[in-house]
Parts: structure tokens; C-alpha cells; sequence
């Protein structure tokens, strides 16, 4: 929600109006958003960090929050596809996006250093295991 603020629909608003201006409001919206989201990155792992877990829980937090920056790019540029209605395009791109977190995560799971990581990454993912702490 931080990262977010509701700046998408506020950026398919204004460029759909076509007022002057409204051809910067993409790259002021990305702006905004990629500094959103380094301020939830840095809240997130920080509090990982306050909380003692584990540095590889800390590592697996912070390439998680990666994904922040990709959508500070992609969803206001899925705004200017959607207020100019090429939802062909936008759906297109949301389908390749999901395509390929799947298709990575598939690719890092597959090639971990042992069945049992592999087993113990499954478990964690999907039997809600948790992350330990630090002594």
C-alpha cells in the first residue's frame, strides 16, 4: 500500500483526460513510486533485521522487496497502455510478467544444492513453515 499510494488510478485519470501535462505524469508517477518503494524496502528490512531473523531470511526479504521497483516501473506504464484502452497490450504484459516469477522461481527451486533444500523451500512456501531467529 505504501509503494502504491493509489497513483495508478490517478495517472489512467489523467492521461486519459489528454489535458496539458499529461504526457509527464508517467515518468513523475515512476519518480514517486520507485522512492515509495525504497522507503517500504528499508521499513521491511529493517524490521527483519530489529527482529533478529537470520541473515539468508534477511537476504530472501531483501530479493523479495526487488519486486517492488519492477512494479514502481511496470504499473505506470501499464496506466498509459490502459487510458489509451490497449488493454490488449496490458494484459499481454501482465501475462508474460506472471510467466516469468513463475518460470524464475521454478528455475531457483530446481537448481538448489540439495533435495532436502529443495524439500525445506516447498515446505516453507506452501505449509506455512516459518523462518527462524537467531539465538
Amino acid at each position: 500500500m505504501l509503494a502504491d499510494a493509489g497513483l495508478g488510478l490517478l495517472a489512467i485519470r489523467e492521461i486519459a483526460q489528454k489535458q496539458p501535462g499529461s504526457q509527464y505524469i508517467a515518468a513523475n508517477i515512476i519518480i514517486i513510486r520507485v522512492l515509495l518503494a525504497l522507503v517500504s524496502m528499508v521499513l521491511i528490512l529493517g524490521t527483519v533485521w530489529v527482529l533478529n531473523y537470520d541473515p539468508i531470511f534477511l537476504l530472501q526479504a531483501f530479493l523479495a522487496s526487488q519486486i517492488l521497483l519492477l512494479y514502481a516501473v511496470h504499473d505506470p506504464l501499464d496506466a498509459v497502455l490502459q487510458a489509451h484502452e490497449r488493454f490488449d497490450l496490458s494484459t499481454l504484459a501482465i501475462v508474460i510478467g506472471l510467466l516469468v516469477f513463475v518460470g524464475t522461481g521454478f528455475i531457483f527451486l530446481w537448481w538448489r544444492d540439495s533435495p532436502q533444500g529443495t524439500l525445506k523451500s516447498l515446505q516453507c512456501l506452501f505449509c506455512g513453515g516459518r523462518p527462524t531467529r537467531k539465538a
